[in-house]
């Protein structure tokens, strides 16, 4: 399969500019590429103004690391179709990051247990308002910022 990974260089081209700035920085890891279209145009339009996203947990490593920012949030499904599920990306995305929180989401409900207690999961469907909630509450209330710097 394929890798999608989008980056948006307008707004994080300048990665050493960006990183101090309040702006979140969130990574949006799913195999299906049109949920990550989807949490990525969600994400944009509620204010989240650096966002970066893959298809596959290698993938979005990469991506964290060629950032040379630290992830804020990352938004992952659990199950990635790859050898590293979602879980082993939040650890390894976290030792790398140690602030980071956590989003996992997955259709089987059941996966919820298990996880990192300061990490959160979002049960799949889910309604646009729980996603945002969820979102703030991770982010511990950060100031989103609409535009990019």
């Amino acid at each position: 399969m394929q890798s999608l990974v989008a980056i948006d260089n307008a707004r994080v081209s300048a990665n050493a500019a960006v990183c101090g700035r309040q702006m979140p920085l969130v990574l949006v890891v799913d195999d299906d590429a049109g949920m990550v279209q989807l949490l990525r145009t969600l994400l944009w339009r509620m204010g989240f103004g650096r966002v970066l996203s893959a298809t596959d947990p290698y993938a979005a490593l990469s991506l964290a690391r060629e950032s040379g920012c630290a992830v804020d949030l990352l938004i992952s499904d659990i199950d990635l179709g790859t050898k590293m599920d979602g879980v082993q990306l939040a650890r390894e995305l976290v030792a790398r990051s140690p602030a980071a929180k956590v989003v996992l989401m997955s259709g089987d409900h059941t996966r919820e247990h298990g996880l990192s207690g300061d990490w959160s999961f979002l049960p799949k469907p889910f309604a646009l308002a729980d996603l945002l909630a969820l979102f703030q509450k991770s982010l511990g209330g950060q100031e989103l910022r609409a535009g990019a710097a």
